[in-house]
């Protein structure tokens, strides 16, 4: 027969057996807690980039829209958006002007200016008739300090600015109303692209 202090000491074995096993729970959960963590440090930033690139482009061409619209609300009234140029050539059967349609990546299209200072894209400049990859005041001359100077320091450009991620620049045949889009890289935002002006295009979102 077991003696009280036999029972003691039994108790307390199944206590520290009791311990032992919440030790073990602990850890693990901790564990758990911790491979949970490094997959959300490795597999959201991602996303979040996506995010933030994309609120800097709605933030660019909400700026460089109103620039564009107070240049258009100016003293005297322009007749043009900037960087149309109504002078390029034309075919009888197109409307009266060309419509301007150009991209902040430069090295994709010939319809924009070539600049050497990539914080000045030749992009939203106009086109010199007699040679589509010049500015009219030169190859070097900045895009910004146009028409835009005082309501605009530096050309905005698409935080990738590639083939695929870029700004587009568009105007009506009349060249009096623009459209500004951009493609989004993440599913956060409603629709495939983000587009602003006083018109919109058909084709502003590339198709897509």
């Amino acid at each position: 027969m077991k003696s009280f202090s036999d029972f003691k000491k039994s108790l307390s074995r199944d206590k520290d057996s009791l311990g032992f096993t919440l030790i073990e729970i602990v850890i693990t959960l901790v564990f758990i807690t911790f491979v949970i963590s490094i997959l959300f440090l490795i597999i959201k930033p991602v996303q979040y980039l996506k995010v933030s690139r994309d609120t800097q482009r709605i933030e660019m061409l909400d700026s460089l829209s109103s620039a564009i619209e107070q240049y258009m609300s100016g003293d005297p009234k322009p007749q043009f958006v900037p960087g149309f140029n109504p002078d390029l050539p034309k075919a009888p059967s197109n409307p009266p002007f060309i419509p301007l349609d150009q991209i902040s990546n430069c090295k994709a299209t010939i319809n924009c200016c070539t600049v050497d200072d990539l914080k000045h894209s030749g992009w939203l400049s106009p086109i010199d008739p007699t040679d589509p990859l010049a500015c009219p005041s030169g190859p070097n001359f900045p895009a910004w300090a146009i028409d835009l100077s005082p309501f605009l320091k530096v050309m905005p450009l698409d935080p990738i600015n590639n083939d695929v991620f870029h700004f587009r620049y568009q105007s009506n045949d009349d060249g009096d109303k623009f459209s500004l889009t951009a493609k989004y890289e993440s599913t956060s935002f409603n629709g495939k692209c983000y587009q602003v002006g006083t018109f919109t295009p058909k084709n502003s979102c590339w198709g897509i």
